[in-house]
């Protein structure tokens, strides 16, 4: 088992830090858990109905080290014309 940390970063580089993190078996498990939390997250990803680039979740190890990032996608029917580039 191996502890792993899911922050949530924005695509103005705010970080929302995961300060307990998770004991799982091990990276698979932990990519699992980013994928869920991302789809959880849609909602971040959009403003005013228009979709907004550049949200994910980055897994880190006990190190600190990135090992995984989940783009957090918009809801479904956001309007594609205000997407931007992150």
């Amino acid at each position: 088992m191996a502890i792993f940390f899911f922050d949530v970063l924005s695509p103005d580089d705010l970080v929302l830090k995961d300060a307990d993190g998770l004991d799982l078996p091990d990276l698979e498990a932990a990519i699992v858990v980013a994928r869920r939390r991302a789809d959880d997250c849609k909602s971040y990803a959009q403003f005013g109905g228009r979709p907004v680039a550049g949200w994910s979740i980055e897994v880190k190890d006990a190190s600190g080290a990135l090992q995984y990032a989940a783009p957090i996608r918009p809801l479904a029917g956001a309007s594609p014309l205000a997407q931007e580039e992150a």
